[in-house]
């Protein structure tokens, strides 16, 4: 494990629509591109707007990203919580945080 890679802080993205019901996060993604406004108008039911709900661990991770916890920190948070998380933390932890940067684009890395 790269003792770097724990020093790393990551921030939610400006605009990103989240919410917390029960405990749990909703992210919110609009669904505005042109073709889909298009489609609407012509009477094809899209909803303006598509969630994706994330489980408990994620909730929890997506929660501790605030742009100042580092990832040791955010893993700490995770292992209090879960104590079966402690297998394989951190490396679980930086490809998740990865997913949510790279493929998702929810959050993004302070520099």
């Amino acid at each position: 494990m790269d003792e770097s890679a724990l020093n790393l802080v990551f921030r939610k993205k400006d605009g990103l629509l989240y919410e917390e019901k029960e405990g749990r996060i909703f992210v919110h993604k609009l669904q505005d591109r042109k073709i889909q406004r298009g489609l609407r108008k012509i009477g094809i039911r899209i909803p303006e707007k598509s969630s994706m709900e994330l489980d408990a661990y994620g909730s929890l991770v997506f929660k501790e990203i605030d742009g100042v916890k580092t990832v040791r920190e955010i893993g700490v948070a995770l292992s209090n919580e879960y104590e079966e998380s402690q297998e394989f933390l951190y490396e679980r932890l930086l490809l998740y945080l990865n997913h949510l940067d790279k493929v998702e684009k929810w959050i993004e890395l302070v520099e």
